[in-house]
């Protein structure tokens, strides 16, 4: 009986294979496509022998045809002539056949290789496409569950990790007089805010400014934009809104936004601006962090 350890090695070395398959596949791909071109270019200073051969014996047929019409001692029919003509081609395709077989099963076997890897890559990546949205899927619906149990308001605060600290008052200029009046808004410790698709606009960021009003004013653009490249193009990725926002991009962001139509969603872009948390950021200006939360509908790498 084969010990237990032997046969938990084999199994290792198996699982490893079978999982870096890609990249050896890639490997060997090129090397075979590279060594199969270096050895036609090798083929071809054969080649050049072998045609010449066939054209001094396509001359010596023309030579003993000439000699047999000159000299009627010598035979040497059309027959004769058709028969030598096929051997000098046999015989040529042969030496081209033997001189390009290797190369040609190298570049083959390496085009084979590459091929190969990308469909299992391909299968790899729709894989975990499918499993990243099986879930994006449970997470929505215990997310709604949630929602109607303690309610909306404090299902995003648990959410994205921030913490009501009590209300405050602010001076706040009003919009149709232009006076200044106080307004009691909540106010958040967002020391624990996370999430992949939640952001925190602040001093940390190269788009931020101390001019009063234009954090705001500045999210709110980037929201409009994005929700016009929407109507036009039918899609909008994460990765790029990210990019707007002085963010950088993140390996989810690359195959997350919204959709136009889509199945799921709000079919818009937001960012969470007008939700309670950020009532005092956009309301009384500078002095408050700002929480994005991107209402994205999903992946749709896989169905722009």
């Amino acid at each position: 009986m084969i010990p237990v350890t032997v046969t938990q090695k084999i199994a290792n070395i198996g699982f490893l294979a079978k999982k870096h398959s890609p990249e050896i596949l890639l490997v060997v791909g090129i090397a075979a496509v590279v060594g199969g071109t270096i050895l036609a270019c090798k083929a071809t200073l054969k080649a050049k022998d072998i045609v010449d051969k066939y054209n001094g014996d396509l001359d010596a047929i023309d030579h003993a045809t000439e000699t047999a019409e000159m000299d009627s001692t010598v035979v040497y029919t059309n027959g004769d002539r058709e028969k030598d003509t096929n051997i000098a081609k046999v015989q040529t395709a042969v030496g081209l056949l033997k001189a390009y077989a290797i190369p040609t099963i190298l570049v083959v076997a390496g085009v084979t290789c590459l091929v190969s890897s990308h469909k299992i890559l391909k299968g790899r990546q729709l894989a975990i496409l499918a499993a990243y949205k099986s879930l994006e899927e449970l997470l929505s619906v215990y997310r709604k569950r949630v929602k109607e149990e303690i309610g909306e308001d404090k299902e995003n605060e648990c959410f994205i990790g921030a913490k009501n600290i009590g209300s405050k008052i602010f001076n706040v200029k009003n919009a149709e007089t232009g006076e200044e009046e106080t307004q009691n808004y909540n106010t958040y410790d967002l020391s624990n805010v996370g999430g992949i698709y939640h952001r925190i606009f602040d001093a940390n960021n190269p788009r931020w400014s101390s001019f009063p009003g234009y954090n705001a004013t500045f999210c709110k653009c980037v929201e409009n934009t994005a929700n016009n490249e929407l109507r036009m193009k039918g899609f909008v990725i994460l990765g790029d809104v990210l990019d707007k926002l002085g963010y950088k991009r993140t390996p989810e962001s690359l195959i997350t936004g919204w959709r136009l139509n889509a199945e799921t969603g709000d079919g818009f872009v937001d960012f969470g601006l007008e939700k309670e948390i950020n009532r005092a950021a956009m309301k009384a200006g500078q002095d408050h962090e700002i929480v994005l939360e991107f209402n994205i509908d999903g992946t749709i790498w896989d169905k722009i």
